[in-house]
C-alpha cells in the first residue's frame, strides 16, 4: 500500500508493503526495527520518520543495496519533526554520517553502515524524528 505503518507489527505481513517488525533480543538496551527490502522508489536511499515510545539512541542502520562494492559512499541526515515538505533543501537537517566505507553485501543482504562513522542520534519519546539515508549506487 505504501502507507506508513501506524504501529510496527510483531511479524512481517508477507506482502512487502513496508510494515515493520520489532526484534526483542536478550539485551533490552539493543532493539531492532526491521522493514522490508522493497525497492523501486526511483532513488538510491530512503526517507522515513520514527516516533519512539521511549527515549532511544540510533547508532547505525542496516541498509539494502544491490552493490557488492567494498567502498560505497553513503550519507545519513536527521531532523526533529516530519520530513514532509522538507526534503528539497538540507539547511534544516544535520548530517550524522558521511562515509566511503560502506561495504555493500549485495541484493537480499543487509549492509551495515559503519558504526565508527555514525554520530549517535538521541531521540526523545514522542518526538517525530526524520532520517534520510542516501548513497550514489543502488
Amino acid at each position: 500500500s505504501g502507507a506508513p505503518t501506524v504501529q510496527p507489527t510483531r511479524e512481517p505481513d508477507g506482502f512487502g508493503n513496508g510494515l515493520a517488525t520489532i526484534d526483542a533480543p536478550t539485551n533490552p538496551l539493543y532493539q531492532e526495527l526491521e522493514t522490508t527490502f522493497s525497492s523501486g522508489n526511483g532513488g538510491y536511499g530512503n526517507v522515513f520518520e520514527i516516533r519512539p515510545l521511549r527515549d532511544i539512541v540510533v547508532r547505525t542502520f542496516d541498509i539494502h543495496t544491490k552493490s557488492t562494492d567494498p567502498n560505497l559512499y553513503a550519507e545519513v541526515w536527521t531532523k526533529v519533526g516530519s520530513y514532509v515538505g522538507h526534503t528539497e533543501y538540507f539547511n534544516e537537517w544535520t548530517d550524522v554520517m558521511k562515509t566511503n566505507k560502506l561495504v555493500g553485501r549485495g541484493k537480499g543482504k543487509r549492509s551495515r553502515l559503519p558504526v565508527d562513522d555514525f554520530m549517535p542520534v538521541f531521540c526523545k519519546a514522542g518526538d517525530i524524528v526524520s532520517f534520510i539515508v542516501t548513497f550514489k549506487e543502488p
